[in-house]
C-alpha cells in the first residue's frame, strides 16, 4: 500500500480503516479474557476494583457529555446501554469478523474513485 500510486489521503484513510479492524480482538483481550484468565494471580478485590475504574472512566465522561448536551435521565441510560451493547456484546462479533478476514483468500485492495 505505501509503494501504490495513490493518493496520500486515500493511503492515510486505509491505514486507518485497518487500524480499526484491530479495535475489537485489542479489546476483547485486554478488558475480557486477561481479568478471568488472570484471577487467581491477581487478588480479586484487586480484579472488581480495576473494572469499576474502567467502568466509571468510561461511563462518567459519556453522561457528564450527554448532560452537557441536554439529555434526559432516559436518554442518558440508552446512551450508557448503547455503549454497553456495542463493547460487550459487538466486540466479540467484531472479533470473529477481523479473524476470519485473516483465515479466508485475500484479495488485493481496489480503491474506486468517488462519485458526486
Amino acid at each position: 500500500m505505501f509503494r501504490s500510486r495513490i493518493d496520500r489521503r486515500l493511503k492515510i484513510g486505509l491505514s486507518y480503516h485497518g487500524l480499526l479492524s484491530v479495535q475489537n480482538p485489542s479489546f476483547l483481550a485486554f478488558w475480557i479474557a486477561l481479568p478471568l484468565l488472570f484471577a487467581p494471580v491477581i487478588p480479586v478485590a484487586i480484579t472488581f476494583a480495576f473494572l469499576a475504574f474502567l467502568g466509571f472512566a468510561w461511563a462518567w465522561p459519556l453522561v457528564r457529555a450527554s448532560a452537557f448536551e441536554g439529555f434526559t435521565r432516559r436518554q442518558q441510560a440508552a446512551v450508557l446501554a448503547y455503549g454497553f451493547a456495542i463493547a460487550y456484546i459487538l466486540a466479540p462479533l467484531g472479533t470473529y469478523a477481523f479473524f476470519s478476514g485473516l483465515v479466508r483468500k485475500s484479495s488485493p485492495w481496489v480503491v474506486t474513485p468517488r462519485r458526486g
